[in-house]
């Protein structure tokens, strides 16, 4: 195989890589978002609900079985600061939360990805679009932002999905509840 050729063939797997990633990103994003799940991956498409933590570990491990590298960016947000009604915000007793997002590593260079909000979301949320190998907006305006070990984090995720699973009691979650249902509502 010539150089050039070769080359060519390199730049056609890279594309190749890039449209399966962007595949991936859509899948997970277009899953309509639920507050208050657990962190199970698993459960994404057979719930078809899904939050940042679910839609992040998904992305995560399909972006891996491509070749990219993937770290789990943390941004701390005010839910006050997203378009949603104050009659619910109102009900949060502390408004900062925290939002999982991707770094993604693919050749040269680490991308923002951030499939969170999906199409049906109220107007003035962060709706995402990416193509494998740009920036995506985190999808909070973020107060602060780290990262967190992925292995870790997706361990407790999963815990904490085994546990939901195994307690009977459901404690009261008014924000949760009455932020879902006024989505369900739109």
């Amino acid at each position: 195989m010539t150089m050039e050729r070769n080359r060519q063939v390199q730049v056609e797997n890279k594309e190749a890589v890039f449209a399966q990633a962007a595949e991936f990103f859509e899948r997970a994003k277009n899953v309509p978002y639920v507050l208050g799940l657990d962190g199970n991956p698993n459960r994404l498409f057979v719930e078809n609900a899904g939050n940042c933590t679910r839609k992040h570990f998904y992305l995560a491990s399909r972006l891996q079985t491509l070749g990219y590298q993937v770290a789990l960016g943390v941004a701390e947000f005010d839910w006050r600061n997203l378009p949603i009604p104050t009659e619910i915000t109102s009900l949060l007793k502390n408004p900062v939360d925290s939002h999982l997002f991707l770094y993604a590593t693919y050749g040269n260079g680490e991308m923002i990805v951030d499939a969170t909000w999906d199409s049906g979301m109220p107007q003035g949320f962060l709706v995402n679009t990416w193509n494998g190998h740009d920036n995506t907006q985190i999808g909070v305006p973020a107060i602060r932002i780290y990262r967190e070990n992925y292995q870790l984090t997706r361990a407790k995720a999963l815990m904490g999905s085994v546990v939901r699973s195994v307690r009977q009691d459901r404690k009261p979650t008014p924000f949760n509840d009455a932020f879902n249902e006024w989505l369900h509502r739109r």
